[in-house]
């Protein structure tokens, strides 16, 4: 018998889980944030990281309480959130600004730039993501940011995905060269690829923008799956979240990702993820290139099988729909409907 807790950082709150691995689920505690939108810019959406982390230690705290357990009890912490949310840091990785949260879609023009770009140098990792770059992933958002924040460039040390953010802070990692990079979150959104040697090269990156410059070799770190260690609890955030100093953490994933394996998926079931957007996770044995897909990542879903990602936007289209395009072609989301139609449901209680 052991006893975890597992956290989920969502859109608008996150949720500490405290699960028995014989009893099952013990208990959840939830605490809220503010999503930042601006009415006069309906593709601004953004969150402060002060925020997460306050909410994560009212949350944590919740979950022990009701659960009636020890923090000293909880054997590991596992984060997911979602993604693609960008945050630029600076030195001792320090915020200099707020989250580019998954549904801000203010990067679209440097979305399609990056796309341009890819097909017209023929970059082959461009297919692992379905051919098409989104406003939802790191590099446009990264690129955006460069481009309307001029007078804090020369700080910028490195970005991290949200879920990578959150494990490094809990760890205690002021290194970016030390820091976890998930592969579900730099795989499926900043086109990180193992057999085609890592990220974009730095000749496709400064013909997109000379102000990615550089950014190839800051997105070091130790890129991983969730089966390796992000590393462990500081005693700073132990005290904060109510646990043991020490307790091992997994390198993060995306929320979908980790929602698939905890539906019971296994090779060929594919899981519809209902939330604030949908995502279809399926998991393969092969690696399949799909168009239209938002990724194909082996060790992102499972670490030992190809993952693959597509996306459905439904709240972003009822928001802003003259900007957000359906993210699949009709052709593709209506074959993957028909494979949804022939699959083994997979249901959560």
């Amino acid at each position: 018998m052991a006893i975890v807790a597992g956290v989920d950082f969502g859109t608008l709150s996150v949720r500490v889980t405290i699960v028995d691995t014989d009893k099952g689920r013990l208990a959840s505690g939830i605490a809220e944030y503010p999503l930042h939108r601006k009415k006069e810019d309906p593709d601004h959406a953004t969150q402060s990281h002060a925020e997460h982390m306050r909410a994560l230690g009212e949350a944590a705290q919740k979950a022990l309480a009701s659960a009636h357990v020890s923090g000293d009890r909880v054997a590991a912490l596992a984060i997911d959130t979602t993604g693609s949310s960008v945050i630029p840091v600076g030195e001792k990785l320090d915020p200099l600004a707020d989250y580019y949260l998954w549904c801000d879609h203010r990067s679209w023009r440097e979305a399609a730039l990056i796309t341009e770009t890819a097909r017209r140098k023929k970059l082959e990792v461009i297919d692992w993501c379905g051919g098409v770059y989104s406003s939802e992933w790191g590099f446009s958002k990264l690129l955006h940011w460069f481009r309307h924040n001029p007078d804090l460039r020369d700080r910028f040390v490195t970005a991290f995905e949200h879920c990578d953010m959150v494990a490094t802070v809990l760890c205690g990692i002021t290194d970016p060269a030390e820091a976890p990079r998930s592969i579900c979150a730099m795989g499926h959104k900043w086109m990180w690829n193992k057999s085609l040697g890592g990220l974009p090269s730095e000749d496709f990156l400064l013909t997109v923008d000379p102000l990615l410059r550089g950014v190839r070799e800051k997105l070091n770190g130790r890129y991983a799956t969730s089966y390796q260690l992000a590393g462990t609890l500081s005693p700073g955030w132990a005290e904060k979240l109510g646990l043991r100093a020490g307790t091992p953490i997994p390198v993060g994933a995306f929320d979908a990702h980790w929602d698939a394996i905890g539906a019971g998926a296994r090779t060929g079931d594919i899981v519809n993820v209902v939330g604030t957007s949908t995502c279809i996770i399926a998991m393969s044995d092969a690696t399949q290139l799909i168009p239209g897909v938002c990724g194909v990542v082996p060790g992102s879903v499972h670490p030992r099988k190809t993952g693959v990602e597509a996306v459905s936007p439904q709240q972003e289209i009822f928001l802003k729909p003259s900007r957000v395009a359906p993210a699949l072609p009709f052709p593709i989301f209506r074959r993957i409907l028909g494979l949804i139609a022939r699959a083994k449901p997979v249901c959560f209680e």
